[in-house]
């Protein structure tokens, strides 16, 4: 394969990672177009390769039939063609997810592992995507095949690459064309590592586990309670158990907080397909925008009204906070963001922090209490909360507060807390609405195309809209979010939020299990605490 075939696919590759390009539905129509010329001028150079984009454009490859031509054939070097038709699949499936297309995505990751089925990332992707998106059992069961496959590819890479010598400039094994793109397929290997680790704990494997993640030097690992919570439910006890022990941090929970006119408002500005996703570049299996990671919108509600339906819904959690017991009186600045999770994807252990404060070098700080506003019914894992906190000792104990309609949960932002990400196949998206409640919080106005944390909000001025200035673009998401006339709930329907629902939150009898029972014979185990966190494993 000529070298300028390998020089337009890294163009292409720097394509889809720009905001910039992907932007405009022409950008990423061009985008679409240059990948599919260059397939075409790919497969038009090779029969064989012909004969596989024929089959698998027509019935995609699943990984249960006989591998490929120019898979397994091939003892160290694959087809460079059939590299790039695979990176090219892969970039196709990127692009698809960036705007929510999951099922199209795993359409064209199915044809990158048909096409090279020794790169251990078109494996991983794969697999990783059946796994957070599963809805059926087979899917979970092809999806620990291909993450296996993508540990297996790494090995062969690994072994491939000992034979290759330093100082040829010939062609990587396996066609991979850079040593970038070697270190990428490594990673891609180990990243289905851990995702094998986390599905084996969740599926009642952990002694399978803890054999690899000891080997790996892990002390410890999330318990089997809170990844499985749903399998130990029974051991769990009632939050209004153990409420008056001294050893809960604050938490509280209301369900119906919001009146209907806000809630459907609102899951029409987050629906899957919405601008909004589109806009932060959001990556539905990630959870994050593939542009900056997070990203979040300030509301000083002490200096003015609500411009936006986030921030009358913001204005009402801080009128039914003083009948929940949570005290918002400091509290002068709401931080809001928004999530929309596949049920397998989960969110790693963390505290809420004034993320500008601290790339500015200065010390982590939190917000005096964080809410979680669930806006979808029974997807996705609980939200956990823990009694570590940031420089202290290790955990020991954890709550666990699961998705529902219109449930509203506070905790003291001040612990270690996440998501855990669903057990089983379950179809659908965990859509969150997060508040952090400051009494003082770094924030900007956003500059150039990219989302960031604490922005104000409206991002930009909205005098600055003009159509001269969208030029083709699609039209900014927060011009459809504007606030609503009706947020009354109907009749007599107003919920009293002192009727909290206690019993919701469970109380889950572990944090962290120590991995293979040895971790706690060690005299530092107790000692293991934020400045350790690669010792424990989370597996999300």
């Amino acid at each position: 394969m000529e070298a300028a075939n390998f020089t337009k696919l890294l163009r292409i590759e720097e394509f889809v990672k720009s905001p910039i390009a992907t932007q405009t539905q022409e950008g990423l129509h061009a985008i679409f177009l240059d990948i599919d010329h260059l397939k075409s001028v790919t497969v038009a150079s090779d029969p064989d390769l012909r004969k596989l984009y024929s089959k698998y454009s027509s019935s995609p490859f699943t990984g249960q039939s006989k591998l490929p031509p120019g898979s397994n054939a091939v003892s160290i070097s694959v087809s460079h063609s059939r590299y790039l038709m695979s990176r090219l699949s892969t970039l196709r499936a990127q692009l698809h997810l960036l705007y929510g297309e999951i099922s199209s995505a795993i359409a064209e990751l199915r044809m990158a592992a048909a096409y090279c089925v020794r790169s251990p990332e078109a494996c991983e992707l794969l697999g990783g995507t059946l796994r957070l998106s599963a809805t059926t059992t087979d899917e979970m069961e092809e999806a620990e095949k291909w993450m296996l496959r993508a540990i297996e590819a790494g090995k062969q890479l690994e072994e491939s690459l000992r034979t290759v010598d330093p100082s040829s400039k010939s062609m990587t094994p396996a066609g991979m064309y850079d040593e970038q793109r070697i270190a990428s397929e490594k990673r891609a290997s180990e990243n289905a590592g851990h995702r094998y680790l986390l599905l084996l704990c969740q599926s009642r494997r952990c002694d399978r586990a803890d054999e690899i993640l000891q080997s790996l030097g892990y002390r410890f690992r999330l318990s089997e309670d809170l990844l499985n919570y749903f399998l130990s439910v029974e051991r769990h006890l009632p939050i209004s158990q153990v409420m008056d022990s001294g050893e809960l941090p604050t938490m509280a929970v209301c369900d119906n907080a919001i009146p209907p006119p806000l809630l459907s408002a609102m899951q029409a500005a987050f629906a899957p397909d919405s601008s909004f996703w589109r806009q932060h570049f959001y990556d539905p299996l990630q959870s994050l925008s593939r542009s900056v990671g997070f990203f979040s919108y300030v509301y000083p509600f002490r200096e003015r009204a609500a411009m936006s339906v986030q921030e009358q819904v913001v204005d009402r959690l801080r009128q039914i906070a003083v009948d929940m017991g949570v005290d918002l009186s400091q509290a002068n600045y709401a931080e809001w963001w928004v999530h929309s999770r596949v049920h397998g994807a989960g969110h790693q252990m963390h505290y809420d922090s004034d993320e500008k404060h601290i790339a500015r070098g200065g010390a982590p700080r939190h917000p005096l209490f964080s809410c979680v506003l669930y806006l979808c019914e029974d997807v996705g894992g609980p939200t956990v909360v823990t009694d570590q906190k940031l420089g202290g000792s290790r955990g020991t104990k954890s709550w666990i507060c699961m998705p529902k309609m219109n449930r509203l949960l506070f905790f003291d932002a001040t612990y270690l807390h996440g998501v855990l990400p669903g057990v089983g196949a379950v179809p659908g998206r965990r859509l969150s609405f997060m508040v952090g409640w400051w009494p003082a919080i770094s924030s900007s106005i956003l500059t150039g195309d990219k989302p960031g944390a604490a922005h104000c909000y409206p991002p930009v001025p909205l005098s600055s809209v003009t159509a001269e200035s969208l030029q083709g673009k699609e039209e900014p998401w927060f011009l459809s979010h504007g606030a609503i006339a009706d947020t009354s709930y109907p009749g007599n329907a107003v919920p009293t939020a002192v009727n909290v629902a206690r019993d919701v939150v469970l109380s889950v009898p572990s944090l962290w299990t120590p991995i293979g029972g040895q971790a706690e014979h060690h005299d530092d185990a107790a000692d293991i605490n934020d400045k350790d966190y690669d010792l424990l494993f989370q597996g999300f």
